[in-house]
């Protein structure tokens, strides 16, 4: 019976290590979420600022190469004997990638 109540001993020592150690990994937890958390939220706001630059930069050469289109189609038309000065000329349309 000694060697009974020895194993009852030693088990219930082990389980009050364990409840003493219950709340451990919820803190540690929270802290790694905020570590994790204080390396991304930054990144982000780099990719969201980056994303808005190529945004402006798409725009820019759009206009770049629609303003070029439209110059290209009137110099053509004053190739092939257009007056540009006459009140009946009709400046051509462009279209970029439509």
């Amino acid at each position: 019976m000694i060697g009974g109540e020895q194993k009852i001993r030693t088990s219930l020592m082990a389980m009050s290590r364990v409840r003493g150690e219950q709340g451990f990994v919820m803190p540690l937890v929270i802290v790694a979420l905020l570590f994790a958390s204080l390396l991304v939220i930054p990144f982000l706001d780099f990719a969201r600022l980056r994303y808005g630059d190529l945004a402006d930069t798409l725009s820019s050469e759009e206009a770049y190469f629609t303003a070029d289109a439209g110059v290209e189609a009137v110099l053509a038309d004053l190739r092939q004997g257009a007056d540009a000065l006459d009140g009946s000329y009709v400046v051509p349309s462009v279209t970029l990638n439509g």
